[in-house]
């Protein structure tokens, strides 16, 4: 089985792909759009520290 790594995000939008699926979590749980920057912000495009 191959192994496909997108470590320069060139295969995918990592950050549209996580904004939207933020959106889409803040909205099933009823949560402020507003928080979508907050959590963009922290999330710093995947280069967060763990």
């Amino acid at each position: 089985m191959p192994l496909l790594l997108d470590l320069d995000n060139t295969l995918v939008d990592r950050d549209a792909a996580f904004r939207d699926a933020v959106a889409e979590f803040l909205a099933e749980h009823g949560l402020p759009e507003s928080d979508l920057a907050w959590v963009t912000g922290l999330d710093a495009s995947g280069y967060t520290p763990p």
